[in-house]
């Protein structure tokens, strides 16, 4: 296969690939992130009535985030390596602590968790991506007193070059003896598996795919907006696009534009933000190159393949809250609670129109007989003036308040909607012993309620949590170049990552609360 039939293949598959065109699923997730906001614009009020609108969505995402994102940062080391032999003991519990290192703190693990599920809860599927980045840092450094050897040592070191002639200081009281004062700039070569989350319209993957995990993904890809400078960073010349670079200018997606609240965003974003950015689509692609199939990484702006190597994982990982069986793309709980929404926001426009209008009945007159202009004013203590007595001259037309009709409804939208998404309005965590108050009922109550939300954080775990923590080993101790000192259970240790096996199982520590903690004590306390 030559390159060019490459590109043909990649831009087949990126067409057919779900999540390209703005269609069906663009539109689920533009919705969702809509109602999430609260706008409900696809059940609009009538004039002069009420347009209150009941946030369900936002109420059952941010209701469950919480508990979910507790079950996860609860614990330690939420991933845990698991040796094969007695040789891989040491090197296992290292690689559990500098893994969890990794994710937490050199990148910021709850808030990469706390995006990742918030995503996958409103727009079906979260997805991260990981990678290794090579950086260097430039420091400028002032020595002064240096004597000769120093000034040696220092400058020998292939890190530092001299930025200023050094200056010598001659001492009277001691001939002979030279001090040198320097100043010099120290280039620090770097690197580290970065982790960050993706927006959901710019991740794409074939359509006949199957699975959540993405290692064995025919086509997977990352489309993203890229400047001139970020792509010549990457290996790419903007100036050998041709054509094709005019036409690849970015434009925004639909989910783009709802997570835009603020026309000035948007506003901004057209008068010149994107200027000079392009569509970059990086993919993995699972094809016969070189007489053997391989996975080919394939970097490309329009018709320009700017990197084509070969790759041996798809750094990708994906959740699903509510997965589907042999399909990549779920539900998500604004899925299950849309229905409800515009069922519980039409039921309270009405409920409030009926309380207007008993608070302000309409009136039926004579229009010869009543002054209409202080009809048309209504307001405590106001005077309405008549030509005759005001019992022959206007009778009130009474509306009977149906708001004692309403509220059984109402609960029973609630109680649905506790039903689908398993957060109802006793829980206050997954913890049994928060919400044991009064009665062993409550107690069953919660448990019931909270199942369902333990199936989420379970497939969280087995899914995407693993996939993540086994790239973020994979990335580690293949692109490292040395060892590492790093800070681990308040000492400072040499690691070496490139001596690990990559092959060990992988462990996800699902923290369930205290309540599962004090059981498993009082089993062994017996």
């Amino acid at each position: 296969m030559t390159e060019a039939e490459l590109l043909s293949k990649i831009e087949s598959e990126e067409k057919a690939a779900l999540g390209y065109f703005y269609g069906d699923l663009s539109k689920e997730r533009s919705q969702a992130i809509e109602y999430y906001h609260g706008n409900l614009y696809d059940v609009p009020s009538t004039p002069g009535r009420s347009d209150v609108i009941s946030t369900d969505v936002r109420d059952a995402v941010d209701g469950m985030l919480p508990d979910l994102l507790d079950v996860f940062l609860s614990s330690d080391e939420v991933c845990v390596f698991e040796p094969k032999g007695p040789e891989d003991e040491e090197a296992c519990k290292q690689a559990t602590d500098v893994v969890n290192h990794i994710f937490y703190k050199q990148n910021n693990g709850s808030l990469i968790l706390y995006e990742w599920f918030k995503t996958a809860l409103l727009e079906k599927n979260g997805i991260v991506k990981y990678w290794w980045e090579d950086s260097e840092e430039v420091t400028q450094e002032s020595y002064q007193g240096l004597t000769q050897i120093q000034f040696q040592q220092l400058v020998s070191d292939e890190t530092v070059t001299v930025t200023k002639e050094p200056e010598q200081i001659q001492i009277p009281q001691m001939p002979g003896v030279v001090l040198y004062n320097v100043s010099v700039e120290v280039k620090r070569k770097k690197g580290k598996t970065c982790v960050k989350g993706i927006p959901p319209e710019e991740f794409l993957v074939c359509s006949d795919h199957s699975s959540l995990s993405l290692q064995d993904a025919r086509f997977v890809a990352h489309r993203s907006k890229k400047t001139e400078e970020e792509i010549e960073e990457m290996g790419g010349d903007v100036s050998k696009m041709g054509a094709s670079g005019a036409d690849n200018m970015v434009e925004f997606s639909p989910e783009w534009n709802a997570r835009r609240r603020y026309y000035e965003e948007r506003d901004s974003a057209n008068m010149g933000d994107t200027e000079g950015k392009y569509w970059v689509t990086e993919a993995y692609f699972k094809c016969e190159y070189e007489e053997r199939v391989q996975i080919r990484h394939v970097c490309k702006v329009g018709n320009q393949i700017f990197v084509n190597e070969e790759a041996d994982h798809i750094p990708f990982a994906a959740i699903c809250p509510v997965i589907i069986p042999y399909r990549f793309y779920g539900l998500s709980i604004a899925d299950l609670v849309t229905d409800i929404m515009k069922t519980k926001s039409v039921i309270m426009r009405q409920m409030l129109d009926s309380l207007y209008l008993a608070n302000n009945a309409r009136i039926g007159v004579m229009e010869s007989m009543v002054n209409l202009d202080d009809l048309l004013v209504s307001r405590p203590g106001g005077i309405i003036r008549f030509k005759t007595n005001p019992s022959m001259a206007m009778m009130p037309i009474e509306t009977k308040f149906v708001g004692q009709q309403a509220f059984p409804m109402l609960e029973y939208q609630d109680a649905l909607k506790e039903t689908r998404t398993g957060f109802t309005r006793q829980n206050q965590g997954l913890e049994a012993d928060s919400l044991n108050k009064t009665a062993h009922g409550m107690q069953l109550l919660a448990s019931a309620s909270a199942k369902r939300m333990k199936l989420i954080a379970r497939m969280f775990a087995e899914t995407g949590m693993k996939d993540l923590f086994r790239g973020i080993l994979h990335m580690t101790s293949k692109y490292n170049t040395k060892a590492m000192t790093i800070r681990l259970r308040n000492k400072w240790v040499d690691v070496d990552p490139r001596q690990w096996n990559t092959g060990w199982d992988v462990t996800v520590n699902v923290g369930l609360g205290t309540g599962d903690k004090s059981v498993e004590i009082q089993k062994l306390l017996a």
